[in-house]
């Protein structure tokens, strides 16, 4: 978030979700891996 805020502050929404859906498909990083990994075996 540091990045994104200093380089390009207009994607900081874009970048938010995208860190929001890592975070869910890997149960709050409880789990190396992902939801959708496992759900399309």
């Amino acid at each position: 978030m540091v990045w994104i805020r200093q380089v390009k502050p207009e994607e900081t929404l874009e970048m938010m979700a995208k860190i929001e859906r890592v975070r869910e498909d890997h149960d709050d990083f409880r789990s190396f891996i992902p939801r959708w990994y496992t759900l399309n075996r």
